[in-house]
């Protein structure tokens, strides 16, 4: 599979997790605004908060709902992969990301929610991005400090599945 198909397959799968997680706050009388809008022409560049030297990656999703307001940064993942040294199921995010999102978070002061949709088990899972107990890759070349990381995503940070609130247990239809 050639790298393009790799990333238009990646993008479709992370709209339809957007969309999914829209749809559940929506539900819930929650407004949002998807950051995937303000991507450019093409819909290939980061929404940005922008300052005068520098910017920030915003997360998904703006939300609000009786006078609050916050972030919402979703992943859809096929499932949650197994950490053999902490023996736990667990989730992953750039750690670059990570870094920026409470960057973004700071300058807003609206906290920053991660939401994990998993297609194996249809549920949603959400927390709050500085309270999830984060742990970088623990694959023995990571803990070398060498090259050759088998991490699905490259300089990953991690966090336990159960350390996540399950808002919504799994459902036979995934995109409802």
């Amino acid at each position: 599979m050639s790298t393009h198909s790799n990333f238009d397959d990646n993008l479709r799968q992370g709209r339809e997790g957007e969309a999914i997680v829209t749809r559940w706050l929506q539900e819930r009388g929650y407004g949002v605004i998807p950051s995937y809008d303000f991507t450019g022409s093409d819909g290939d560049v980061a929404p940005k908060l922008k300052f005068l030297t520098r910017s920030l990656i915003v997360p998904d999703l703006d939300v609000c709902r009786g006078g609050n307001r916050v972030w919402v940064e979703v992943k859809h993942y096929s499932h949650a992969a197994f950490n053999n040294s902490k023996q736990i199921d667990v989730h992953g995010l750039k750690a670059a990301h990570y870094r920026q999102y409470l960057q973004v978070q700071k300058a807003t002061g609206c906290p920053v929610f991660l939401a994990i949709v998993e297609r194996n088990t249809g549920a949603i899972l959400i927390g709050r991005l500085d309270a999830l107990p984060w742990f970088p890759c623990q694959c023995r070349p990571c803990q070398l400090g060498q090259p050759g990381c088998n991490a699905p995503i490259a300089k990953s940070i991690y966090c336990n599945r159960a350390a996540f609130n399950v808002v919504r247990e799994g459902a036979t239809n995934v995109t409802s």
